[in-house]
C-alpha cells in the first residue's frame, strides 16, 4: 500500500512546507499554497519524489518534471510521456525552488 502525503509551496513566504497535514492560515487571510503529492517512490539517493520535481531518468539522461497523467505519475519531456516503472530516478530540484532548471521547448 502506498503512503499518501503532500508537500506545499507557500507563495507568500516563497518556501516549501513538508508538514502539511493540517491547514495553516496566515495573518490577514489564507495563503496561496500549491499542493504536490508524494508519488510513492524514492530517488537513487533515497529522497522522496513529489509532483513538480525536476528529475533525470537514469541511465538515459531524460530530464523532465513529475506530473500526474491518466491515473499515473510520469515525466513529461519535449512532448513525450515517460512512465516511471522502469527507471532509476535522480531528483535535480523542483519547479518552485529551482525554476532555472526548466527549459522551454522552442
Amino acid at each position: 500500500m502506498r503512503e499518501i502525503k503532500f508537500r506545499a509551496w507557500d507563495e507568500f513566504l516563497q518556501d516549501m512546507e513538508y508538514d502539511v497535514t493540517y491547514y495553516k492560515e496566515a495573518e490577514g487571510g489564507v495563503r496561496p499554497w500549491v499542493f504536490m503529492q508524494y508519488i510513492g517512490l524514492k530517488d537513487v539517493n533515497k529522497k522522496e519524489i513529489y509532483e513538480g520535481d525536476m528529475v533525470e531518468l537514469l541511465p538515459y539522461g531524460i530530464k523532465g518534471i513529475i506530473t500526474y497523467e491518466y491515473g499515473m505519475f510520469a515525466v513529461r519531456e519535449r512532448g513525450f510521456t515517460h512512465y516511471l516503472n522502469e527507471y532509476n530516478i535522480l531528483i535535480l530540484g523542483n519547479v518552485y525552488e529551482n525554476p532555472e532548471l526548466i527549459k522551454k521547448d522552442k
